[in-house]
């Protein structure tokens, strides 16, 4: 799990396509946590707020996972733990994880998992 704070850009905006939504997502593991990924498994596309924006999501599942050095921007102040995907589900089920992107993406992982489509842990 991450938990971050980055200053509001108002200059920025980003727009990336399939390739670039698979760069995108490993740039940012690295960036945000310090790993990388051997697998990278495309698992959601989805709208963020539909019905008032066309803003889409892409989530990935990285597997096979190597410790580095994280490497947040100079704004980012990024605190990572890691948490049993039993206890994520509880607290999303709680409320105490309320945002959409997190929700959709942890349940997709929960329901994989149960259908045995990934295993508990890759190597």
């Amino acid at each position: 799990m991450c938990s971050r704070w980055m200053k509001p850009q108002a200059d920025r905006a980003f727009c990336w396509n399939a390739n670039t939504a698979m760069a995108a997502a490993k740039r940012e593991l690295l960036e945000e946590t310090g790993f990388t990924a051997k697998k990278w498994t495309h698992a959601l596309h989805f709208y963020a707020s539909p019905g008032f924006l066309d803003e889409t999501m892409d989530v990935y599942l990285a597997e096979k996972l190597t410790k580095g050095q994280a490497q947040p921007e100079d704004d980012e102040r990024i605190g990572t733990r890691l948490v049993r995907l039993e206890q994520v589900v509880r607290m999303i089920m709680s409320g105490k994880i309320a945002d959409a992107k997190t929700m959709t993406s942890v349940l997709w992982l929960e329901e994989n998992r149960r259908q045995k489509k990934f295993s508990k842990r890759s190597r």
